[in-house]
């Protein structure tokens, strides 16, 4: 798998991909499921932040110093049915007409949450909490084990077809289907964004370490980090 479970892809104004933006007196960049607003002139030592972040946004609209910046929860399932774990939208704006600078992507916890598709084969309701993890089988070795928070507390343990499923999907077509989709105030953007040849993301974890060599095409079978190093060193299988 590859570092982090989070992964993003963020679109700046002329519709390709961008890490993050400046808009007026701020920095906006994706971080997990999150935006930051980062400011050297606006940021004091001692508050909640460090590293120059004045802000976090988590959900719902914000207008700060002419930016409007919008984050946006949304549920998706996969092709196959499977629903994913957070996927949050994000949609941000400055000034007016031609002078109209965005930037928007997709920002994901990213994985499939099986959890929850083999809760729904069980017949358990979406308003019941459920929890992964492992249990000793008592032979040495480890049971994949669903948790069902309703009462009493059950304990199932989870079949091969789920617990040996690869869960880590990156940023998918669904998720990009969904920013596309989304009511946001410039067609034309969207547009723009179509009009990439390739679509592409990036592992939070891996771009930390390889930068814009971590990018990855929406669509394709997500790599591990060892494997964009090998290519990067032309060591392709």
């Amino acid at each position: 798998m590859a570092l982090s479970d989070y992964a993003f892809a963020a679109f700046g104004n002329d519709g390709k991909p961008a890490d993050g933006v400046k808009m007026g007196r701020i920095f906006i960049e994706p971080y997990k499921t999150w935006l930051y607003l980062r400011s050297g002139k606006l940021f004091q030592e001692g508050e909640r932040f460090c590293n120059d972040v004045i802000a976090q946004i988590d959900g719902g609209s914000l207008s700060l110093f002419g930016c409007h910046i919008d984050v946006k929860s949304v549920e998706l399932e996969s092709r196959d049915k499977i629903p994913y774990h957070t996927v949050n939208l994000f949609f941000c704006r400055t000034g007016y007409g031609e002078a109209l600078s965005v930037f928007g992507g997709v920002m994901c916890y990213a994985h499939l949450n099986i959890e929850r598709a083999f809760a729904r084969e069980l017949g358990i309701a979406d308003s019941v909490m459920v929890n992964g993890g492992s249990q000793g089988n008592g032979e040495g070795g480890w049971n994949k084990m669903l948790w069902v928070m309703d009462t009493p507390l059950r304990e199932v343990v989870m079949p091969p077809k789920w617990s040996e499923m690869e869960t880590y999907c990156g940023v998918t077509n669904d998720m990009i289907d969904a920013l596309l989709a989304w009511d946001i105030p410039d067609s034309d953007w969207k547009k723009r964004v179509q009009a990439q040849k390739d679509i592409t993301w990036m592992n939070l974890a891996d771009r930390y370490f390889l930068g814009a060599s971590a990018k990855q095409n929406v669509g394709d079978q997500p790599k591990i980090l060892g494997e964009i190093v090998n290519e990067m060193k032309g060591q392709t299988k």
